[in-house]
């Protein structure tokens, strides 16, 4: 048993599977919300937050400091490499 309901679980399952698509970097948050079933990007918001504590914006930010990248504005990732070196 999850110890949570059946609408519950598959939640959990899309949020978990939305933010696998965020860290791969080729997906924007509102295209991840959609391809897993949430109607818009503030659902998927309200949810992540509720399972998990953070926005999905979070995951994209951590996935792109792990390949040294920083997301400076939306929508622009600038690569820190090159300043490391």
């Amino acid at each position: 048993t999850t110890g949570s309901s059946p609408l519950q679980f598959l939640m959990k399952c899309r949020v978990e599977k939305a933010l696998e698509l965020l860290r791969t970097g080729n997906f924007r948050v509102a295209e991840a919300a959609y391809e897993v079933g949430f109607y818009d990007q503030s659902h998927l918001d309200r949810h992540c937050r509720k399972f998990f504590g953070f926005p999905p914006k979070a995951a994209i930010k951590a996935a792109l400091a792990v390949h040294g990248f920083v997301l400076k504005n939306p929508g622009i990732v600038q690569d820190t490499t090159a300043e490391l070196a």
